[in-house]
């Protein structure tokens, strides 16, 4: 359904967001400027639960999904933004075209940050410790080494000019500690996973002088950039990392996902 006032979509449109939703309450929103919200939220959490059978958005908070694409296609285009993020963070901290790339973690939003620098001319090194996650980055074209095989190889070590941590603290410690183990000295570390109470090790970063910066205020702005960069594109890869359920398998899509069995599980209604 749409509201009287919104023109911009119709009823049967497919649309993505931009995964962060505005709160509706601050100045900022009353003035009729949600876009600006100071107080935005990851889509998900609180009281815009996806998990619903219901979900309220502000019109300025949607795209329309570029036309010939596929539901699955579609719902990669926000996991590929960011992992376009985490390009354009590095690029903000000096990327250059030779520069040697790590990425640490291929869930999804690793996978996507490597293809989004290979997509680009770079030759990026993913480095993983689950052996499916490691077999899939490779069916994808790119470059994956297991985490205990850099660790304990000491030409990974201080090699790299921009390492991006794409792991987080979710479903473990996340690999922000060691980090900067793999940059360079005055190189460039891009933080795209979230953390939640973690551990920041400002020794190790201040000690080589590595310079820092977060993935962060997703932007209706730059959203529309990356699907243009990604609608001819994101067909090469949505039928490795999807796996669809109808509606009566919830259940077990759930419980592939928990398990890591594959890496996207996608319930798709007819």
């Amino acid at each position: 359904e749409v509201a009287d006032d919104v023109v911009a979509y119709k009823v049967g449109d497919m649309v993505t967001s931009v995964a962060n939703t505005a709160c509706g309450e601050c100045p900022t929103c009353h003035e009729g400027a949600p876009q600006n919200c100071q107080r935005r939220q990851l889509l998900g959490r609180g009281k815009n639960s996806v998990l619903s059978s219901e979900v309220i958005l502000d019109q300025s908070d949607l795209l329309l999904a570029p036309s010939g694409l596929s539901a699955q296609e579609v719902t990669l285009l926000e996991v590929a933004y960011i992992g376009d993020c985490g390009f354009h963070r590095a690029q903000k901290l000096g990327l250059k075209n030779d520069h040697k790339v790590l990425i640490l973690g291929a869930g999804p939003i690793g996978l996507f940050t490597a293809l989004s620098f290979k997509e680009r001319g770079f030759q990026p090194l993913l480095v993983e410790k689950v052996p499916q996650r490691i077999e899939l980055g490779k069916s994808l074209g790119l470059e994956v080494q297991a985490f205990a095989q850099v660790m304990l190889d000491s030409k990974y070590l201080e090699a790299y000019d921009v390492v991006l941590d794409c792991t987080g603290n979710n479903g473990g410690p996340g690999a922000i500690q060691v980090a900067p183990l793999f940059t360079k000295k005055e190189g460039a570390v891009v933080i795209v996973g979230k953390y939640l109470n973690s551990s920041f090790p400002e020794e190790r970063f201040m000690k080589r002088a590595i310079r820092v910066t977060w993935v962060a205020n997703h932007t209706r702005e730059a959203f529309m950039e990356s699907l243009e960069f990604w609608k001819g594109r994101i067909s090469l890869y949505a039928s490795k990392v999807i796996k669809t359920f109808p509606p009566e398998a919830i259940n077990n899509a759930f419980d592939e996902a928990q398990e890591r069995k594959v890496m996207k599980c996608m319930i798709l209604f007819s």
